[in-house]
């Protein structure tokens, strides 16, 4: 994914690495037909920390949409698949995000070793039941208190009592710890409560973060200062990364804090939507910067020196960014918000990055990692001011996972319309011309496409070098010797030396007559058969015909009385 291939194309609508396309969410064209973005928190008044939260609401009654999820299998993971094809997933779910940023093999196989904290303000009594409701829907792996996968603390470090909760902020905190477990479902996950969302509380939660072992530190609401409240709570080798706020640029002489802060990785937004079906891509989806996502120029702070010159002489952010519009974000599940909902902001974006430095291993101690790598991050538009690699709100670019070389990547579908994305380009009586894309990540790699009359396959073609590239690339399939109005399942396999990643399962039915031909054939045998009966049918005997008029004059009696 890298600036010379800019994006591609996604949504409001489907795959999910871990899961299925049983889940159902709410497509591009819906959202923007029939659903708006609204904040559930306050807006940040200047000398205050809010939430973040955007969700999916009806436009007419500005009632948040209530998706219809089904629950997916455990642990069904595209690279471990092996005859039988696997269902692509809804858009707006864990898989479909880990496939549009190349993290479909990562997000399976790493992040085992680390724990990402999410410190919010409050109580979230019900997050550990929400989180296994999450998890368990999506076919991702139990995380629980028992099993110390998931821990639950107050800003002192313990687990009792916890703060006193706070709806806007209990809603905020389930989204951000299953945002860290759809792009890292092996990660440890701490949940740190500050007592409320003043400075000195979320500083003490920061802190007791990185002390329990947080190997990234994931704060996603947001606060307007002129001067910046809190004290240096960096770390060495613990990552911090901050929201930059939901409410577009920011005002001269006012910063959005924590993420203004030199050593924070300031976290901004983009939209994914679906490719145009008259200019495909490789990487099978669309990406651009949110109308919504904050930026600034801090004075107050020197200016980074990996930072490019962009007329800013203080801090400047974002540094990296990540899906954040509540119409192409996550559905996500809190009991106390009524269940099933789209969510999305920056506060959205910010744990995505958290999950995703789990499991590429990048060195997030600073924000200099998105500088140094912007060259392997996507590209969102609009790209930053002539001349220059930087987008205030998106920063130095959106997450990607070929910044990691290793095994090999496969775009989403490109083509069709928005609401139902294939890999079939065109279909013939006796053929199919395929179209998809895979990310070599750095290795050579190659591709080939599987396909049958069921999920089991059973035919491919012959493999095609994708080389060893840091760009996607275009993969092409032709089948021939088809059986004419038969059904199809295919789905697109890369491999390199460093793994092998299975696509999901697509289907497509040949043209022709075969089908129609045996169905009148059908039908002409069933009139004949019919003309036949009615020729041959056997007349009836005078006793038969004198037993039918009795019955004929029972009744008429039967009648008149």
């Amino acid at each position: 994914m890298s600036r010379a291939w800019t994006l591609s194309r996604v949504l409001g609508v489907w795959l999910v690495s871990l899961g299925v396309s049983l889940t159902v969410g709410v497509s591009v064209a819906g959202a923007a037909q029939g659903t708006v973005a609204q904040s559930t928190c306050p807006a940040p008044r200047v000398g205050q920390f809010s939430c973040s939260v955007q969700i999916l609401v009806s436009r007419r009654t500005h009632e948040p949409i209530r998706p219809r999820v089904r629950r997916l299998p455990r642990n069904r993971r595209p690279h471990a698949l092996g005859a039988t094809g696997q269902p692509a997933p809804a858009p707006m779910t864990p898989a479909y995000l880990q496939q549009a940023y190349d993290l479909s093999y990562l997000s399976a196989t790493r992040g085992g070793g680390d724990t990402v904290a999410i410190v919010g303000a409050y109580g979230d009594p019900t997050a550990a039941g929400d989180l296994a409701k999450f998890r368990a829907t999506y076919g991702l792996p139990a995380c629980t208190v028992a099993s110390g996968c998931f821990t639950q603390l107050n800003e002192q470090g313990q687990a009792s009592p916890l703060p006193a909760t706070q709806s806007d902020w209990a809603q905020e905190q389930s989204m951000d710890i299953e945002a860290v477990s759809s792009l890292c479902p092996n990660c440890k996950i701490d949940l740190v409560e500050a007592s409320t969302a003043e400075p000195q509380d979320l500083q003490a939660a920061i802190t007791t973060a990185i002390s329990a072992g947080a190997n990234q530190v994931s704060i996603s609401g947001a606060g307007l200062y002129s001067q910046d409240p809190f004290t240096n709570f960096s770390a060495p080798g613990v990552s911090i990364l901050a929201a930059t706020g939901d409410a577009g640029p920011v005002a001269p002489g006012l910063a959005a804090y924590p993420a203004a802060l030199p050593y924070v990785t300031a976290v901004g937004g983009t939209r994914l939507s679906p490719d145009s079906a008259a200019a495909p891509t490789a990487r099978g989806v669309t990406e651009t910067a949110w109308s919504s996502s904050a930026s600034g120029c801090d004075l107050q702070e020197q200016p980074l020196p990996y930072q490019p010159a962009d007329g800013c002489a203080g801090r400047m952010y974002a540094d990296v960014s990540a899906d954040a519009d509540p119409a192409t974000g996550l559905t996500l599940y809190d009991s106390a918000a009524g269940g099933w909902f789209d969510g999305g902001g920056t506060s959205l974006a910010t744990p995505l990055v958290a999950a995703f430095e789990a499991v590429t291993g990048v060195d997030g101690n600073t924000p200099q990692w998105a500088y140094s790598d912007a060259v392997n991050l996507n590209a969102p538009i609009p790209a930053a001011s002539a001349g220059s690699a930087y987008a205030g709100p998106t920063g130095a670019g959106s997450i990607s996972g070929q910044i990691v070389p290793g095994a090999p990547g496969i775009g989403l579908p490109p083509l069709g319309p928005a609401s139902n994305k294939t890999y079939t380009a065109r279909v013939t009586d006796t053929g199919a011309h395929l179209q998809g894309g895979v990310y070599p990540n750095g290795q050579a790699t190659s591709y080939y496409w599987q396909y049958g009359t069921s999920a089991a396959y059973g035919q491919r073609t012959a493999p095609v070098s994708a080389g060893s590239g840091t760009d996607p690339v275009t993969a092409l399939g032709h089948i021939f010797g088809l059986t004419p109005g038969t059904r199809y399942h295919y789905r697109l396999i890369a491999t390199n030396a460093s793994g092998t990643e299975y696509g999901y399962d697509f289907s497509f039915r040949t043209s022709g007559h075969h089908a129609t031909l045996a169905t009148l054939a059908r039908k002409r045998r069933e009139r004949a058969g019919r003309r036949h009966r009615r020729r041959h049918r056997r007349p009836l005997s005078g006793r038969q015909r004198r037993a039918a008029r009795e019955r004929r004059h029972r009744a008429a009696r039967g009648a008149r009385a």
